[in-house]
């Protein structure tokens, strides 16, 4: 009886008393089968069927003695009843005693040939001494005889995959759950199963099964958790991974994934914690020191990402991806020497790498050295010539050098090869911007800003076409869209400022060119249009200060000097309004206006 199957297919010995079955009743049933069995046998010392119902009540209440010795005394007295001998053979089992249980089981089939529970048991027995031949044998009669016996066809599944037979395994295990669909460990064997022939959809579908059976099943969530990994679904692979935490917080490698998922998400500063958490407890430094570079370079951390490539690198000095990296946050961090050196490093290592020769090509054309970066750009295509980022770098220095139809050219062969990536199409339409071709700059601005809503720049360039076109409302609509993406965006701010001065709403453009002017006071531009806000409000003290500080910023900034000019003149200061005509002048000697207002001064 090495599980609840062993009584299952128990007969009928007498038309008066049936043979019970006891895999199901509780400890105050047992009692009670013991204490009428006894009384049955008082009554008649020959009743082979108490003796056994006795000894199966004891082999439940695990007082195995007990039991064997009502068998044997059942058996003496009904030699013949096959069910007898495969539960004598259970009782064996269960003390250790497994040739006598093997001689009982053989018994009862000899007696029986058709009493699965025998053949079941006996192959139990050869599967726990891990003898997979005859316990495969004696699982495969099992299911002969009784198809819908699920734990012999799991572990039949289980022999299949020793055997690397992982058709015939997937197919038993297939089967064990269409018989017992709360078989979690079937579950879990597919999961494996499918999770190593990579087809992780599937793989996951079976784990997730376990797991509603079971939310505790470590393995389970931990492979789920990589499912959904490989399959991009990195909240759900997160969220597994975090159930593996709660359970098992010693794991060695799950605050590294979660670390990887949060990476994925882009949720940097969780995954900086997870993986420094995960520190020297993986076995696998090299890969977490790689990806706290990664994190911090998406946060725009570039001193810090260098450093944590470079541990990275000290396990692997030769590790050209690791030099690449490193070179990347050289050159963002604007260290270009730094950032060429690892980048040649890479190269000797892996010379034929296009994307190094792409980024060293960057490199190249942040220092304005253009050549330079074409020669490496073009370089990448030859070894790459689907690598859209190279197509789309080489358009942007050709942009540079303005040579506008090989950059449109460029630009439209990246936005073919990456059709959804919206940087490429974003570059495109600003090269028909610059081409003043506003109809399709609007279709490529677009298509970015489908693939990828958050990209403030682009709806902030979308918005300066429309403006352009005259359309102010679709323009202001873009730039208020810039802005709630990107609250420091000043020159969104400026932009719809000087919305509202066009529609004589100083009160409304100047909140919003304050709001502008506090990100940027730099900016001569903004302080001039404050300056004419409050001309508008007819405040002339406030807008010549405005104006001041603008020429300040910008003494060549001609009209914030004749502005300045005109409102010296509104309020009958003319002697104030002369040093800003002649700066005017200076500036634009042939500025008629400038010369009319200062001839009538001079008069």
């Amino acid at each position: 009886m090495a599980d609840e199957h062993l009584l299952e297919n128990a007969l009928v010995v007498s038309s008066e008393k049936a043979v019970v079955n006891f895999s199901r009743k509780n400890h105050l049933d047992l009692e009670q089968e013991v204490s009428t069995n006894k009384k049955l046998i008082h009554q008649n010392e020959d009743d082979a069927t108490a003796y056994y119902n006795l000894g199966s009540a004891y082999f439940y209440q695990k007082r195995y003695n007990h039991a064997l010795a009502c068998f044997k005394k059942s058996i003496r007295l009904r030699p013949d009843y096959a069910s007898t001998h495969n539960n004598l053979g259970a009782v064996y089992q269960k003390i250790g005693k497994e040739h006598q249980a093997i001689q009982a089981y053989e018994k009862a089939i000899r007696l029986s040939p058709d009493l699965p529970s025998s053949y079941y048991n006996l192959g139990s027995l050869f599967y726990n001494k891990d003898d997979f031949d005859k316990a495969f044998e004696n699982y495969a009669k099992t299911i002969e005889l009784d198809p819908e016996q699920a734990i012999a066809q799991y572990r039949l599944g289980i022999i299949y995959e020793r055997r690397d037979q992982i058709d015939q395994a997937t197919s038993c295990y297939q089967q064990a759950v269409e018989l017992k669909q709360t078989f979690i460990h079937a579950y879990e064997r597919l999961g494996g199963i499918y999770y190593d022939q990579q087809e992780f959809e599937q793989a996951s579908k079976y784990f997730k099964q376990a797991t509603v059976l079971n939310p505790d099943l470590v393995k389970a969530q931990y492979y789920l958790g990589l499912c959904y990994h490989f399959l991009g679904q990195y909240n759900e692979a997160k969220e597994a991974y975090e159930h593996v935490k709660r359970l098992r917080p010693n794991n060695k490698s799950v605050n590294y994934y979660i670390g990887i998922a949060n990476l994925e998400i882009a949720d940097y500063n969780a995954a900086i914690n997870t993986l420094q958490e995960s520190l020297g407890r993986t076995d696998d430094n090299l890969q977490v020191y790689f990806r706290l570079g990664m994190a911090h370079y998406h946060k725009k951390d570039y001193s810090s990402a260098a450093r944590h490539f470079e541990h990275a690198l000290s396990f692997n000095v030769n590790n050209h991806i690791i030099h690449n990296n490193i070179a990347a946050s050289y050159g963002q961090g604007k260290s270009y020497e730094k950032a060429i050196e690892h980048y040649e490093k890479s190269l000797s290592l892996n010379p034929n790498d296009a994307v190094t020769h792409n980024n060293i090509g960057a490199t190249y054309q942040m220092e304005d050295k253009f050549e330079e970066a074409l020669e490496h750009y073009k370089k990448a295509i030859e070894l790459d010539p689907e690598l859209a980022s190279a197509h789309n770098n080489i358009g942007l220095v050709y942009m540079k050098m303005a040579i506008f139809d090989a950059a449109l050219e460029s630009h439209q062969k990246a936005a073919a090869l990456a059709p959804n990536k919206a940087k490429i199409q974003a570059d495109l339409g600003l090269v028909y911007h610059v081409l003043t071709d506003f109809d399709q700059s609007i279709i490529y601005y677009k298509k970015a800003i489908e693939i990828d809503p958050e990209d403030a720049q682009t709806h902030y360039n979308l918005g300066i076409v429309y403006e352009l076109q005259e359309e102010y409302e679709l323009a202001t609509e873009q730039y208020q869209e810039s802005i709630r993406l990107d609250p420091s965006n000043s020159d969104a701010r400026y932009k719809i400022g000087v919305s509202y001065l066009r529609k004589n709403d100083a009160d409304n453009a100047l909140e919003m060119l304050e709001r502008a002017v506090a990100t940027d006071q730099n900016s001569h531009e903004i302080h001039h249009k404050i300056g004419i806000a409050y001309k508008m409000k007819n405040q002339p003290a406030q807008a010549i200060k405005a104006l001041q500080k603008s020429t300040q910023l910008n003494p060549k900034y001609l009209e914030a000097h004749y502005d300045h000019a005109m409102i010296q003149i509104d309020t009958k200061n003319y002697q104030l309004a002369l040093e800003p005509l002649r700066q005017v002048l200076q500036i634009e000697p042939n500025h008629a206006e400038a010369k009319r207002q200062l001839a009538m001064l001079s008069q």
